[in-house]
């Protein structure tokens, strides 16, 4: 993961050269690898403990269930009366650790909520419930 502060000022070129400098260094020390042999320790591991153990660890320190990602797209393209309003809806993809990931994206006065899934995991009756319970409280209905 490459996380990087947006200082103000900074131009997008200057913005996607410092965060190809951030994943060169990862690629070339291979950092990348260290997720792997840890959910390969952790899954080992987790076959040690009683199921009740597992199901209590995972609720306090794990709550990978499914992922949230947001995005704030306002400083790259400013809005205006003038330019016609730019649309911005994202699908996030999901994983073995969070198979369900929700993307919130904000431009101008929209704000975009995905929902990505796996299918091996959740079923339709879950998504609905899922969606229900995000947009129900905001009197918003879903558009699948």
């Amino acid at each position: 993961v490459v996380h990087h502060e947006v200082p103000a000022g900074i131009g997008l070129a200057d913005l996607a050269r410092d965060i190809g400098r951030q994943t060169l260094t990862i690629k070339q020390r291979r950092l990348y690898l260290g997720s792997a042999l840890e959910l390969t320790f952790g899954r080992l591991m987790m076959a040690l403990f009683s199921e009740r153990r597992r199901r209590k660890l995972y609720q306090k320190h794990y709550p990978l269930w499914g992922g949230l990602t947001n995005m704030n797209l306002n400083t790259l393209w400013p809005q205006s009366d003038e330019v016609r309003p730019v649309d911005y809806f994202r699908a996030v993809s999901t994983g073995p650790v969070t198979p369900l990931v929700a993307s919130i994206t904000t431009i101008g006065p929209v704000a975009n909520i995905g929902l990505t899934y796996r299918s091996t995991v959740f079923g339709e009756p879950d998504i609905e419930r899922i969606r229900t319970s995000f947009l129900g409280p905001l009197g918003l209905t879903a558009q699948p």
